[in-house]
């Protein structure tokens, strides 16, 4: 038991060794590994209300495993360190559960991480492993800060958390989000801010959020959204303005509040295929200046207003071969809405209003192909 020091226990450029079973609580760093330690061990330790509990700085190829890091700033930091496994862990009531900064190919998996400020934070860190944690009850779950590229989180609950299940915030690229469940959270489950591209998300579970399933926001690029289950969210799936070239396919989005899927503001190019939207206020919805857009092969059944609606300006866009029955308009073109093609869909068995119709366009829309 080591308390009250600068730095608990610390190793400077040595291999091989084992930190077993102590208790560094109480000090500036817990365990403060740097230059180049590898291959080492630290397992079973606690470390608590320190500044840092465990720290890496230039070390690659290490183990930290079954550490318990509470009440820190952060509870395992590791920063310019490659290729370390840091698994099955507990980490609680920290700024930081889980820290990687400048941080490559390391793996972080099978961690319970709750009640921090975000409970596994990686900064400008590429081709790690995120898998299998459970993070719940922080402001942000996993949170991707700047230049985050190749990193694959899968497999992760992310519930219950009072913003983010799942966070990307700008220029984090070619990231694989898969097989996550992200439900019950304060704001957002999965949310892309700004210039986040060719990521692929795919086979997640994310219901119940308060507000929007599934967010690319602002410049989010040729993404892939497919097979994810998006039910009773605010808004299934919300791509915002300026999001071109994104593929939305095999989507699940029922029982929303709003719109399953929603296309906001010049959002340009975007494939949306064989999604169900059913029983929402809106199956699917482009609003403002969102053209070119290809629409196919989806069902949006049972929606209190619209199967399928563009609103505002949504110009040479296709949409075809949809069901859109039992809605109260199947499919609507609004307000300046021209050089749209609509083929092949079925829109029948619509409600009770007198606006009732398959197919309606009202305001000013010209230009139109509708063929059966």
């Amino acid at each position: 038991t080591i308390f009250n020091s600068d730095k608990g226990i610390m190793l400077s450029n040595v291999d091989n060794g084992k930190l077993i079973d102590n208790n560094c609580s109480d000090n500036d760093y817990g365990i403060y590994l740097e230059d180049y330690c590898s291959s080492n061990n630290i397992t079973g330790n606690i470390a608590n209300e320190n500044s840092v509990g465990i720290f890496l700085y230039h070390c690659d190829d290490n183990i930290i495993t079954e550490n318990t890091a509470a009440f820190n700033d952060n509870g395992i930091y590791v920063k310019y360190s490659d290729n370390n496994t840091v698994s099955r862990n507990n980490v609680y009531n920290n700024s930081d559960g889980i820290y990687l900064s400048y941080s490559d190919n390391n793996i972080v998996s099978d961690t319970i991480a709750h009640t921090n400020d975000n409970g596994i934070y990686l900064s400008n860190s590429d081709s790690n492993t995120v898998s299998r944690n459970n993070v719940y009850n922080n402001s942000d779950g996993i949170y991707l800060d700047g230049f985050c590229c190749y990193n694959d989180i899968n497999g992760n609950t992310a519930n219950n958390n009072s913003r983010y299940g799942i966070y990307l915030y700008r220029y984090c690229n070619e990231n694989t989000i898969t097989g996550n469940t992200v439900n019950n959270n304060s704001w957002y489950g999965i949310y892309l801010n700004r210039y986040c591209n060719e990521n692929t998300i795919t086979g997640n579970t994310v219901n119940n959020n308060d507000y929007n399933g599934i967010t690319l926001y602002y410049y989010c690029r040729a993404n892939t959204i497919t097979g994810n289950t998006v039910d009773e969210n605010s808004v299934g799936i919300y791509l915002v303005s300026y999001c071109n070239n994104n593929t939305i396919t095999g989507n699940t989005a029922n029982n929303i509040d709003f719109s399953g899927i929603l296309l906001n503001s010049y959002c340009n190019n975007n494939t949306i295929t064989g999604n169900t939207a059913n029983e929402n206020s809106i199956g699917i919805y482009l609003t403002y200046y969102c053209n070119n857009n290809t629409i196919t092969g989806n069902t949006a059944n049972d929606n209190n207003d619209y199967g399928i609606i563009l609103h505002y300006y949504c110009n040479d866009n296709i949409i075809t071969e949809n069901t859109a029955n039992e809605n109260l308009i199947g499919i609507k073109l609004y307000n300046h809405c021209n050089y749209n093609t609509i083929t092949g869909n079925t829109a029948s068995n619509l409600g009770t209003y007198n606006q009732d119709c398959g197919i309606y366009l009202e305001d000013y829309c010209d230009f139109n192909t509708i063929l059966g």
